[in-house]
């Protein structure tokens, strides 16, 4: 088995940071007088906390191996659970991470074969990823 993709390490704690800012905005809600912004702001910071906590559960269910290639097989194993023939891919892409203007240098990938189509979060360096399963998927040695 060989190694392809990993998940990026130590994502969470940006999540973690918006989840404490979200909790500090509702806390600043609640202390204020009544108002029609008090209330827009506590929903805000609800809304943040949820989806925040959402994005780490996410991030936490990954496992740190995404992608692995088995050369006995010529099959790629997806988080631990789904095997795909190399044969049967019929695409490969990428999505880097962005946010305010930056790229980041993780992001998902995207696996297309002739039934169905396989999206990985939170890959360490996707470009690569995707040009060493687009390698394999023509049959060039890596």
């Amino acid at each position: 088995m060989k190694i392809i993709g990993k998940k990026k390490e130590n994502i969470q704690f940006i999540y973690v940071m918006i989840f404490l800012l979200a909790c500090i905005l509702m806390i600043f809600a609640f202390k204020s007088p009544k108002s029609i912004s008090s209330s827009i702001m506590i929903v805000t910071g609800l809304f943040l906390a949820i989806y925040a906590m959402w994005i780490f559960i996410d991030i936490i269910k990954t496992p740190k191996i995404v992608i692995e290639y088995n050369e006995r097989d010529s099959t790629i194993i997806i988080k631990k659970n789904i095997i795909i023939s190399i044969s049967s891919i019929k695409d490969v892409s990428y999505v880097k991470a962005r946010s305010k203007g930056i790229t980041y240098g993780w992001g998902k990938i995207i696996i297309e074969t002739n039934n169905a189509k396989y999206q990985c979060n939170y890959v360490e360096d996707c470009e690569q990823v995707a040009k060493m399963l687009t390698k394999l998927m023509y049959k060039v040695e890596i």
